[in-house]
């Protein structure tokens, strides 16, 4: 019997030490978003397996194309109602159905909307508009107005303060992309890419100076630079598929390929060599569009804090400084989304989930960590929190990401 228990708490024990490890990785899994406009609907799949989460995340949509990822919220370009709608990344509840509305007739395009920097940037109908990504407000309903785009605009992007627009006619190679002051619209090039070198771009994305596009009427991705225009592989994903939108996440692309009934699917390529990785990470979709990926983060805990836990702090001390840094998909980033902090008492008199209210400081606001360059940060206030050990979660997009411990003597 001895030897039964002693066989048993060692499993128990090992199984524990393997979720405390879990828990301290604090890695959140990747994920594609992914309209399907044909159905009206969002589908919610796993970027390592491309195993399903949620077919219908979010349904009842008008022709949904464009969509954006930002703090946890989708932002959907609906093109039939010509309407911006905001949802529960992780739930798919309906935060705001009609978050911008009036952006007028809209193409039915893969890559109509972008955010950066709280803003949300708009295909208003012929133009470019910026918007509140809270309210809704217009912050400039004709940034870059009709005149100074290249043609019809298939698709758009934003990165270090500049605003990418692919455009040009319908079923040619005259498409151009060009790049705007993402704040006042001025026009830095509006040629970076010329003409009879994409076609009919309907999907950019930028990553580490790399321009992608997916250009649907020859099936390819292609890949430029995106501060000169060079052209680095014309054909960086060859032929053969019918690419629409295009995300980059972890050093992979994924793509969307519009086919209708249940032949749409989204592959996945490396996006330094064009290999494929998986041609049908996602199959049985009807006419996927528009692609949104959320990044795998990975926080990590910084002092004054100690990593293993040790750390010891008078509880007359007045605050414990919580910081952590991140990493999306194993690189590290100072592209931070909004992250809130949860507290457990591990140790102590009453154990379990400790109240907001007990270690508000007047330096934070809410559970929501402060965003100081490259790294987060939140004061706990000790004074009301008494002895114990006490575990603090740092969660991004609801999922936590990282943990530290610590305690109050």
């Amino acid at each position: 019997m001895k030897t039964k228990q002693t066989t048993i708490r060692t499993l128990w024990n090992s199984f524990l030490i393997m979720f405390l490890g879990s828990l301290l990785a604090g890695q959140a899994q990747g994920q594609i978003f992914v309209t399907t406009p044909g159905s009206g609907t969002i589908g919610k799949y796993d970027t390592t397996s491309g195993a399903t989460i949620n077919a219908s995340l979010v349904s009842g949509l008008n022709r949904p194309s464009g969509i954006a990822l930002f703090g946890g919220h989708l932002f959907v370009l609906n093109s039939g109602s010509g309407t911006i709608g905001e949802y529960d990344a992780t739930t798919g509840a309906t935060i705001n159905s009609s978050l911008i509305s009036n952006l007028g007739s809209n193409f039915l395009i893969g890559g109509g909307i972008a955010v950066s920097g709280g803003h949300l940037f708009v295909l208003n109908g012929i133009s470019i508009g910026v918007f509140d990504a809270s309210t809704g407000a217009t912050v400039n309903a004709n940034l870059v107005p009709p005149e100074a785009l290249p043609g019809d605009v298939f698709s758009i992007a934003v990165s270090g303060g500049h605003l990418f627009v692919a455009g040009g006619s319908y079923g040619s190679n005259s498409a151009t992309i060009g790049v705007y002051d993402a704040t006042t619209g001025a026009t830095i090039n509006a040629s970076l890419v010329g003409e009879f070198v994409l076609s009919n771009p309907f999907g950019i994305a930028i990553s580490g100076g790399h321009l992608f596009v997916a250009n649907l009427y020859d099936g390819t991705v292609g890949e430029y630079d995106a501060t000169t225009g060079a052209t680095i592989n014309s054909s960086l994903v060859p032929g053969d598929i019918a690419p629409v939108g295009i995300a980059v996440s972890g050093g992979n692309l994924f793509v969307t390929n519009y086919f209708g009934g249940t032949s749409g699917f989204i592959g996945e390529y490396n996006a330094t060599t064009g290999a494929t990785i998986n041609a049908s990470l996602v199959s049985g979709l009807n006419g996927p569009f528009g692609i949104a990926v959320g990044e795998s983060y990975s926080a990590q805990l910084q002092q004054p804090v100690n990593p293993d836990g040790s750390s010891v702090f008078s509880v007359k001390r007045g605050v414990v400084p919580v910081k952590f840094t991140v990493t999306a998909s194993g690189a590290a980033t100072c592209q931070l989304p909004p992250a809130t902090i949860s507290l457990i008492r591990t140790a102590g008199t009453v154990l379990g989930a400790v109240d907001e209210s007990t270690y508000l400081s007047q330096a934070d606001n809410g559970s929501t960590f402060r965003i100081e360059g490259c790294q987060y940060g939140y004061n706990l206030a000790t004074s009301s929190l008494g002895t114990g050990t006490y575990k603090a979660n740092i969660s991004i997009g609801g999922v936590v990401v990282g943990s530290g411990t610590f305690s109050l003597k």
